[in-house]
């Protein structure tokens, strides 16, 4: 029970509260025998009786009492009264850094200031032999007491609870490592601290000074920048950030700031203790040293500093010694001069983004002549394209490739093109920015560009190949799915030289493993099998295709005029970082030979059901994880349809079973009648792009198809009285409006029609449920936001002034619920007589993933009460790999080792 004004505490009378966590109650308090305002921090009785808890309040004790610095609260005095602990220190007037930082970054030379002496009072710390393993925003005060000529104010360091103090103690800091985890992942007391805890205490290993350092590094970012450098959504989330993650660099999310101080601030956030700085102390002198700070300057660096290349190109010649290397392993007889390897280590805010959905293609480029590498990179939230010369350190991002994948060269190496989620784009690398070609499928799975300027790339939904002159024009159809062999898709498209022969993926669905290339002839239409089990060939002109079988890269001799193999292939590298779920291997190879890859298995991360109430509590459901997206509740709530690698399943509340609805081609967006008793959704199973199908929801029997006219089409919503579907359709061979909303009617047989079409995108119409009025997102120039009108009348009230999609109306039709990237929403509607929009209501802040980037297709559905909503939380790509390996004149040994045969 909180203590009341006018309590006692042995002479001290206790004033008004001050806060409250899970370490105790701080009130203000007057010492009566000395007239002076204290502050007393009070370890209540139930607290008292959490075990470790005592112990944390004495060694805070401790803690402080050994130290006297300017920049560290006074203990003045301890005691115990009537089964209640406290400790009395002195108040200060002021605010927590965490309160600064609500209004956004400090200035460079006021946030150096206040780093100066925060690092001078960790120091202080540190010297006594104490960590104080708790820093953070909200334990560090600023008081205008003491404030210096420039107006900064004055630094107090708080809250030692969870010291170490002294190195003896190493057991006992790996003990209150865990307790604290288990606090923060089961109790959820202290939540706040997952952010700024180091790797190395976060896995409950023995702590030091430069745990503290690295905790330091976090709050210097989050006051430079005016964002935490590790975030997530749940807890687990941002443990995963911290021990495998990199934060955006500094001054991509802050350009004025000093590259010294960037160096400074990603040194400190180092993974590895040793490549940190290795004392506070050192951190303070830097700091306060602003010319080393703040120019390009400064030279001093922590050991082993992960920013240095681990290998000059000049001078490497013995390879086999890789981990990934095959080629070679048979003795020193193998390693010649003729074999370079090189390791590229990435910045820290450059580690590879290959997202965990269908936007694949290789995260990695090189130029034909080898000497140009251009990467996908985490410089912010959507990926950016970075560019570098092979034997150079130095690398450029490449101006306006925001949210870029799939990046591949042109012939003559001066153009990089790519891939959004809207269009084919390509950019100069000698300055200046993109040029958009044409207007693509948000999917999109690799390019080659062709000696002719003719490029070569695939869409999802398109099922083959198309092709578009790289100056732009018409999209043309190169290859055709052969249904009747099941195909499902052709990707990864390489056009051999002389633009008369493209090579190309073909996926029947399932693991990529049992993918094929083929061999397409431009000129006479024949399709050729070249080898089955292999996903992503690329060609070298010395004679030999090179492919990716499960995260192993094998090369064949190939023939490129009879397009013949000759010979058995052999593995070249193993471990290349791939992603299963979209047969992409991160690699590519030059003309030239050099071959540059991502190193590691990727594994992608699995996902759970949940229920999230409207403050965002979380609550999962009980059913094994799975690359679940799209869910979508029945009418009475008591069953959930839900995708599920390729296909439609129902999960069932009360049994708590999954049942599979679909079997064949790929299967998403299901959407349940008003009835219950169809689920309709988009499927390619018997199409060559996806179109609108319904299913029994039991199963056992086919899907009916519903549409066999349009293009790409996913439904949205039904009509309350069911004899309207409203879908979004896609169109994806020279496009002129984009994505429009259409309805289907009439129940059997079934005719369409157009409902909104603009020059804009526009998609997920949502029918209220009474009927008068439809919710949907348009876009225009990337920017989505919530529209809701009449229905079936014409107009559009906007519902999401600050951006938003995915609308979702509460059962009862007097709530439309969105989301957009800060949480989820909540607005007010009437539908009855005058459509009303009220203003909208932030519900909780957070984000959940479900893996899908189809239009149309809600990530998230409302239970019929309108009190919680089912997602899908935990999709998370696997740790992104922090380095680049690239391997030189290897080809003559594969010759060695995989000689030609000549052809049959």
């Amino acid at each position: 029970m909180p203590l009341p004004s006018g309590a006692r505490l042995g002479p001290y009378e206790i004033q008004a509260a001050l806060g409250a966590g899970g370490m105790g109650e701080v009130y203000r308090a007057k010492d009566t025998r000395l007239g002076r305002t204290v502050a007393i921090k009070v370890l209540p009785a139930e607290l008292a009786r959490q075990p470790g808890a005592r112990e944390r309040l004495e060694r805070e004790a401790q803690a402080i009492s050994a130290l006297t610095h300017p920049n560290i609260c006074t203990l003045f005095d301890v005691g115990h009264q009537d089964g209640t602990d406290y400790l009395v220190m002195e108040h200060i007037e002021g605010a927590t850094l965490a309160d600064r930082l609500h209004a956004g970054p400090l200035p460079v030379d006021e946030a150096r200031r206040i780093a100066v002496q925060i690092a001078g009072a960790l120091a202080k710390a540190h010297e006594r032999g104490i960590v104080h393993r708790d820093l953070k925003p909200g334990n560090i005060m600023l008081t205008k007491a003491g404030a210096d000529r420039s107006g900064t104010p004055h630094v107090k360091l708080l809250d030692f609870g969870l010291a170490k103090l002294r190195e003896s103690d190493a057991e006992d800091g790996l003990k209150s490592s865990v307790a604290t985890r288990q606090a923060l992942t089961v109790q959820g007391t202290i939540v706040g601290t997952l952010p700024y805890m180091a790797p190395e205490q976060m896995s409950g290993q023995a702590v030091d000074a430069r745990s503290d350092v690295f905790s330091f590094g976090a709050v210097l970012y989050e006051m430079v920048t005016g964002r935490r450098a590790f975030i997530g959504d749940t807890p687990t989330a941002v443990m995963a950030s911290v021990m495998g993650g990199q934060p955006a660099s500094p001054r991509s999310v802050r350009p004025d700031l000093p590259a010294g101080l960037e160096r400074l601030i990603i040194a400190c956030l180092a993974k590895d203790p040793a490549d940190r700085w290795q004392s506070a102390h050192d951190v303070a002198l830097l700091l306060d040293s602003p010319d080393d700070v703040v120019t390009e300057s400064t030279r001093a660096r922590p050991r082993r500093s992960p920013w240095i290349a681990a290998a000059a190109i000049a001078g490497v010649a013995a390879i086999g010694v890789g981990a990934g290397w095959v080629l070679g392993t048979r003795g020193p007889a193998a390693a010649t001069a003729q074999l370079a390897r090189l390791s590229i280590p990435l910045a820290a805010d450059g580690p590879l983004i290959s997202p965990v959905s269908p936007r694949a293609g290789s995260a990695v480029a090189l130029s034909r002549d080898g000497r140009r590498l251009v990467y996908r990179s985490r410089r912010n939230r959507r990926g950016m394209l970075v560019l570098r010369a092979i034997d150079r350190t130095d690398e450029t991002v490449l101006r306006g490739t925001e949210g870029a994948f799939g990046p591949f060269f042109s012939p003559d190496g001066n153009w990089v093109a790519f891939f959004t989620e809207s269009a084919l784009k390509k950019v100069p690398l000698d300055g200046g920015g993109p040029v958009t070609i044409c207007a693509t499928a948000p999917v999109s799975r690799g390019g080659s560009w062709a000696d002719d300027d003719t490029i070569y790339f695939t869409q999802d939904f398109t099922g083959g190949v198309l092709r578009v002159a790289a100056a732009g024009g018409p999209l043309q159809d190169v290859t055709t799915v052969d249904l009747a062999a099941k195909e499902s898709n052709h990707l990864f498209p390489e056009v051999l030289p002389g633009g008369e022969v493209v090579l190309f993926t073909v996926w029947k669905g399932g693991t990529f493993d049992a993918a094929s290339t083929w061999a397409f002839s431009t000129r006479t239409g024949k399709r050729t099998l070249l080898i089955e089990g292999a996903s992503e060939a690329r060609y070298l002109p010395q004679g030999y295709l090179v492919f990716a079988r499960s995260g192993t890269l094998l090369a064949v001799p190939f023939d490129a005029k009879t397009l013949a193999i000759l010979g058995a292939a052999t593995p070249v590298v193993e471990g290349v970082w791939n992603d299963p779920t979209t047969g992409t291997a991160h690699y590519a190879i030059s003309h030239t030979g050099t071959l540059v890859y991502a190193p590691g298995q990727q594994t992608v991360a699995s996902r759970r059901l949940a229920w999230v109430d409207r403050r965002g509590g979380i609550e999962f459901l009980p059913c094994e994880p799975g690359l679940y997206s799209e869910p979508k509740l029945s009418p009475d709530g008591r069953r959930l349809a839900i995708e599920l690698l390729n296909d439609i399943w129902v999960y069932d509340f009360g049994s708590r079973t999954m049942t599979r609805t679909t079997f064949r081609g790929v299967n998403q967006a299901p959407v349940w009648t008003p009835d219950g008793r169809h689920i309709a959704f988009s499927s390619s199973q018997n199409v060559t792009r996806p179109t609108l199908y319904w299913v029994d929801p039991a199963g056992g029997e086919e899907p009916e198809i519903l549409s066999r006219d349009g293009e790409v089409q996913f439904p949205s919503s039904w009509s309350p009285d069911g004899q309207a579907l409203a879908f979004a359709e896609i169109k994806l061979v020279n496009p002129e409006t984009g994505i429009d909303v259409w309805l289907l009617t009439g129940g059997g047989p079934w005719t369409r029609q157009i409902l909104i079409q603009t020059p804009f995108k526009d998609d997920q119409p949502m029918f209220s449920p009474d009927g008068r009025a439809l919710a949907w997102v348009s876009t225009d120039a990337g920017r989505s936001q919530v529209y809701v009108r009449p229905y079936p009348a014409t107009g559009r009230t906007l519902v999401s002034p600050d951006g938003g999609t995915e609308p979702i109306w509460s059962r009862s039709g007097t709530e439309l619920f969105y989301r957009n990237g800060r949480g989820f929403y909540a607005v007010p509607i009437g539908t009855k007589g005058t459509l009303t929009v009220g203003q909208p209501a932030l519900l909780f802040e957070g984000d959940f993933d479900s893996g899908s980037v189809t239009p149309g297709i809600p990530s998230y559905d409302v239970a019929p009460d309108g009190r919680r909503f089912i997602v899908v939380s935990g999709a998370a790509d696997a740790e992104s790999p922090s380095r680049l390996d690239v391997v030189m004149n290897w080809v003559e040994e594969l010759k060695r080792r995989a000689p030609r045969q000549p052809a049959r």
